[in-house]
């Protein structure tokens, strides 16, 4: 038969906290046996075999504020402090976490809007601007600044990207204007991005307080110095200090990857508009460093996600980092081969080529196989599907198209293919609601029919002059589908 309150209170053993009997805020009453389960106190200290509470230890996974059986009401006792910080703690790291989601969701959205921009011939200014010295020096001062962040295993100040650029690239100010007219909703979206990525974590600034306050507490006492003091700190704690970063902080990285990418684009096209040869050279520069510092951000996060044991994480940001590493290559080889070079040059670019390929693929796959035990005990189907899906199939793709453009260069009348990351840009550019928008001429020359997609009038391929277009909505029996931006498109 169940006892009463009063058999226990008759019955209890005070020689054992267990049998003391608490009175909750709502009127109920457990005994501290059924309290600490309830509170799940096991998960956050020690016992001895007798039972005794020995010393605090990391709680393996979040838990929930304590409630009264009877009622469901939240209990709160002193003797629950831990449990209820910790409880605190994890509501408001969710509630970034939710929040951080949502605002990585806002800015994909608004950089998938964004339409390509087309520049006129620019005028360079006076001609003593642009300087050989002058680029040396940006060139100094901004591999100084990703050499520092690489070095700190932290992602790059992207304030090199989003000051005056007549500060940090040596850029002249009428084109640096133009520079940020052009990329202010990019240069916008990078900053956004960036705060994401910069948000401190409540568990860290949690341990953070604590470990403070118990070095300061045995510092006062005057019995150890500094080191000693910070030892034991942290045995007070009994936890560690959170590491890693959250999944939306290796989010937002990726995000600032694909603007930063956007950016190149357009910095390479500011190059060809400025007629300078110098002045070419200090945006060729301004797009180099903004993709050798993705290969970089891509390499520092990588770690991160693994060291968060975040696998799909890991697997998209190894196919970042070999993106990365084949456009940073191939502005490298673009601007090289505007130099007259001679087949040995040649040769010696597709060697580099080549090398650069192998170089970024090992590192992508490093130590994949340990990563993925380390991360989960088993590669099942869906954990082998996510492998194929968010790295493997896109690394084929990207390798593939760096295998054309190593041996494209060797021709003499090299012309830079177009990659299928610029070929997507394109096609959301137009925003084309359907597909049926894409055609070749006879020859194999791209083109596209815009409004609904249907031919109104012929015109002369601007390739080779073969006919395009057609009537009536239907295009010329020689032209065909272009299957490659169709199936893109879809």
């Amino acid at each position: 038969m169940q006892r009463t309150i009063e058999d226990l209170v008759n019955e209890a053993d005070y020689s054992s906290t267990d049998n003391i009997v608490l009175a909750l805020h709502c009127g109920h009453m457990l005994t501290v046996e059924s309290a600490d389960g309830i509170a799940g106190l096991s998960s956050f200290y020690e016992q001895d075999k007798n039972g005794n509470w020995t010393r605090p230890v990391a709680p393996s996974e979040s838990v929930s504020a304590p409630r009264c059986p009877s009622c469901r009401a939240p209990f709160s006792l002193n003797r629950y402090g831990r449990v209820f910080k910790k409880t605190d703690v994890d509501l408001s790291e969710q509630s970034l976490v939710g929040t951080s989601n949502s605002r990585l969701m806002d800015i994909q959205r608004r950089l998938d809007a964004l339409k390509d921009i087309q520049l006129p011939k620019m005028e360079d200014g006076p001609k003593e601007f642009y300087t050989d010295s002058r680029y040396e020096k940006s060139k100094i001062r901004v591999n100084h600044g990703l050499v520092t962040a690489f070095e700190a295993k932290r992602t790059v100040d992207i304030s090199l990207f989003t000051e005056k650029l007549w500060k940090t690239f040596g850029i002249n100010n009428k084109a640096a204007t133009l520079w940020e007219r052009q990329t202010g909703s990019e240069i916008k979206l990078l900053r956004e991005a960036n705060a994401v990525i910069k948000q401190s974590s409540p568990q860290q600034n949690a341990w953070d307080a604590s470990y403070a306050k118990l070095f300061r507490a045995e510092m006062a006492t005057g019995k150890c110095r500094p080191e000693g003091a910070q030892v034991l700190a942290r045995r007070s704690l009994g936890t560690p200090r959170p590491s890693g970063k959250q999944q939306y902080a290796i989010q937002a990285t990726l995000l600032s990857i694909q603007i930063r990418h956007r950016l190149a684009r357009i910095a390479q096209q500011f190059s060809e508009a400025t007629k300078d040869e110098v002045g070419k050279r200090h945006w060729d520069l301004l797009a180099s460093i903004l993709l050798t510092s993705t290969v970089m951000d891509a390499e520092t996060v990588k770690g991160d996600a693994c060291e968060a044991v975040l696998r799909r994480s890991y697997y998209a940001v190894s196919h970042y980092y070999l993106l990365s590493a084949f456009l940073s290559f191939r502005h490298y080889a673009s601007t090289k081969l505007r130099q007259t070079l001679s087949s040995e040059g040649r040769q010696n670019l597709v060697s580099d080529s080549r090398a650069a390929m192998d170089r970024a693929l090992a590192i992508a796959q490093e130590s994949m196989e340990d990563r993925r035990s380390a991360m989960h005990s088993s590669v099942g189907e869906g954990k082998a599907a996510e492998f194929q899906a968010l790295f493997l199939v896109p690394a084929e793709k990207i390798m593939e198209e760096w295998k054309e453009f190593s041996e494209r260069l060797l021709s003499t009348d090299f012309i830079q293919p177009v990659s299928e990351a610029e070929k997507l840009q394109l096609i959301k550019s137009f925003g084309f609601s359907h597909r049926g928008h894409f055609f070749t001429c006879p020859n194999g020359h791209p083109y596209v029919i815009t409004e609904c997609g249907g031919a109104m009038q012929q015109s002369a391929c601007p390739e080779c002059g073969a006919t395009i277009g057609g009537n009536d909505h239907r295009v010329d029996r020689a032209n065909r589908v272009d299957e490659t931006m169709e199936n893109l498109a879809q």
